[in-house]
């Protein structure tokens, strides 16, 4: 886990890419060699940032980075234990960034600077697992397969992703600093 300094730098860093109002949007941007690694699932449909960004946290938060997405309290628990402690370990994530998280459906309709996130769970006692598909603005949706650069995208949400994973839930994200003007204006 990592040291309260270096996770409050880490912390510190994420709020600062979101209080400039760019949420994310990816959009066609393949991801790097060097950030594949260190982007999972849970990165990609929450925070989507931009190769820029995920560079400049490996460079800056390497370990950081890699538990925070990749390490859930949870994980050594079975069943509704385990899908219990993950979940609200990933809340609480969400939270520490600045960005809002609300329960949603598949209809409710966005504003600028929100996005959707639909959540699947595997309860296999053998594997106990999550996985992350974000809702492009086009509305397909799209997920990162683990630490592999493979991003897939699906014309509609599926119940069951990957026959093992259950559609659990979706969550709306906003980031509360989003103005549609300012996107256009970020520089680097």
């Amino acid at each position: 886990m990592m040291s309260i300094d270096r996770k409050k730098g880490f912390l510190k860093f994420m709020n600062k890419i979101f209080e400039r109002g760019d949420y994310a949007g990816r959009g066609n941007e393949k991801y790097t060699f060097v950030t594949s690694h260190y982007v999972n699932c849970f990165g990609h449909a929450f925070f989507n940032f931009r190769n820029k960004y995920l560079n400049k946290l490996i460079r800056r938060y390497p370990m950081q980075l890699y538990d925070f997405f990749f390490y859930f309290k949870g994980i050594k628990y079975r069943g509704d234990k385990a899908y219990e402690k993950i979940t609200q370990d990933m809340l609480e994530r969400i939270k520490m960034t600045g960005l809002e998280i609300t329960e949603s459906d598949i209809d409710e309709k966005l504003e600028d600077g929100e996005w959707k996130v639909a959540y699947y769970f595997n309860f296999d006692d053998r594997e106990i697992d999550f996985h992350f598909l974000r809702q492009e603005k086009d509305g397909s949706w799209s997920g990162k397969f683990g630490k592999s650069k493979r991003v897939e995208s699906f014309e509609q949400l599926p119940i069951i992703y990957d026959g093992r994973y259950y559609l659990r839930g979706i969550f709306k994200i906003k980031n509360p600093f989003f103005e549609k003007d300012k996107e256009a204006n970020l520089e680097d």
